[in-house]
């Protein structure tokens, strides 16, 4: 990988791991407050939905053009921009009607080039950036998510708006499931492996909701609960239990984290000092990350080489399933904690969630292109390796032949190109040969295979290759 590559990877992850930690402060700390006026223009704000979601369907009508790295920067860029105007909205004073549309166009903005971007920048990853780019991006979500936590903006706690934002997970799910994805799905060996994979993820996102909500309050700021922390212990007790009954598991630390993550609700109980505590929580908050980003690089490639599935799909599927889990489960927090005092009280408030359906559905259809890259992208790699494999099997195939005639350095070198299939001038021109050099050395091969014409030359050198072919399979066997 060049060095242009290597800082094009690099850029993708940073702003990843800002994307996502941003997201998640978004939910919980840094959600701006609309004023009265703008609440009020409900119209208005479901033109510019509108708005944004034709925007995102005529940029990717010419995705292509997404797929060129300094695009890719560009638009990482522009996003980067709108996420740090919109962080800065909870610290203007004034919210009038045109500093509304202001916030609403970089609300869109925000979600709209959160999904473009990590949906172009899966597809145009290798497997191996892709790994290494979510890896960087947990890192820096972890740096970015507990040093946003002490910026005092102050605690406004939105659970409604968490579990609407999740609802964002589910196109990038959608999207990726082809109708060859369902029916290679849809059995009894292909539920058997995949429910229990989702279900897991659920489990993991659901504990490490509680962690997150009790990480972003201020130390010593909510009392410890003792039914919870109880339910935590037994909830983890069975779990482990049920977990070291499975077949074909080997237990580690990873596999346990979550365990480990519940068992530390009741932590409380065990330290007397608050702040040792809340560092118990976030130090199990980055261990839960870090043994998905461990357990998913190893199950998913399980269930692709058992299912056949598009790794695209295990990974945004997998993804949408813990973010969504956790982000229902910190509104659960937010409500058994007693905060549900900063919940919407009017029916005016809920517009949001009826504002966003058409940007929701209008991304569900993108993620479908999405979808369509992938598997177009899918193909192109296994043709090329065909065509590399086949290239390979008539360069052997060239070589035997040339051994088996005894044919001269110089004449190996010009039966390579008639091979391939170049005209005598271009045999000259790659050869530095007079024309009547290139003649006698096809002349002494001609005679040394037997053969008569380029055709016969041709004939030759395919029998030979599917002999190549032959031994690689029955090497195989």
């Amino acid at each position: 990988m060049g060095g242009s590559e290597k800082r094009t990877t690099l850029w993708i992850a940073i702003t990843g791991g800002v994307y996502w930690s941003a997201s998640v402060l978004f939910l919980t700390l840094w959600r701006p407050m609309f004023g009265a006026e703008a609440q009020g223009d409900a119209t208005m704000r479901v033109v510019l939905w509108l708005f944004i979601s034709v925007t995102i369907i005529a940029l990717l009508a010419i995705y292509k053009q997404f797929m060129r790295p300094r695009v890719q920067q560009g638009l990482a860029a522009v996003a980067c921009a709108a996420t740090a105007a919109y962080v800065a909205l909870p610290f203007v004073a004034s919210m009038g009607g045109g500093s509304a549309v202001v916030v609403l166009v970089l609300h869109g903005l925000h979600h709209a080039l959160l999904i473009v971007f990590w949906g172009l920048a899966y597809v145009s990853l290798s497997k191996k950036e892709a790994e290494r780019v979510v890896a960087v991006s947990l890192l820096v979500a972890f740096l970015v998510y507990f040093l946003g936590t002490l910026i005092p903006i102050g605690a406004w706690s939105a659970p409604v708006a968490a579990v609407l934002r999740a609802v964002g997970a589910v196109p990038f799910m959608l999207g990726t499931m082809h109708l060859s994805t369902c029916e290679r799905t849809i059995t009894a060996d292909g539920l058997a492996a995949l429910v229990p994979f989702y279900l897991g993820r659920v489990c993991l996102g659901a504990c490490m909701a509680p962690l997150f909500f009790f990480a972003a309050l201020p130390v010593g700021d909510l009392a410890p609960n003792r039914f919870v922390s109880i339910g935590g212990a037994l909830v983890s007790a069975l779990l482990l239990i049920a977990s070291s009954r499975q077949k074909g598991l080997r237990p580690s630390v990873l596999r346990v984290a979550p365990l480990l993550i519940l068992g530390a609700l009741f932590a409380p109980y065990l330290t007397s000092t608050s702040a040792l505590t809340h560092a118990m929580w976030v130090f199990c908050g980055v261990v839960s990350w870090a043994s998905w980003i461990s357990l998913s690089a190893a199950q998913l490639s399980d269930i692709k080489e058992q299912m056949g599935l598009d790794e695209t799909f295990l990974a945004i599927s997998e993804k949408a399933v813990v973010i969504t889990a956790l982000f229902i489960g910190y509104s659960l927090c937010t409500l058994a904690f007693g905060r549900s005092d900063q919940l919407p009280v009017a029916w005016s408030e809920y517009w949001p969630l009826f504002e966003a359906l058409p940007l929701y559905l209008s991304l569900t259809m993108c993620c479908f292109q999405f979808a369509t890259l992938v598997d177009r992208k899918r193909q192109q790699r296994l043709i090329s390796k065909g065509l590399v494999r086949a290239e390979d099997q008539a360069r052997l195939a060239r070589s035997a032949l040339a051994e088996r005639y005894s044919l001269t350095e110089r004449e190996k070198d010009v039966f390579e190109l008639m091979a391939a299939g170049h005209t005598r001038p271009r045999i000259r021109e790659q050869l530095c040969m007079s024309d009547g050099t290139v003649k006698t050395h096809a002349y002494h091969i001609y005679k040394k295979m037997d053969v008569h014409s380029r055709e016969e030359l041709y004939a030759l050198v395919e029998a030979e290759r599917a002999k190549v072919v032959d031994q690689e399979g029955d090497r195989l066997k």
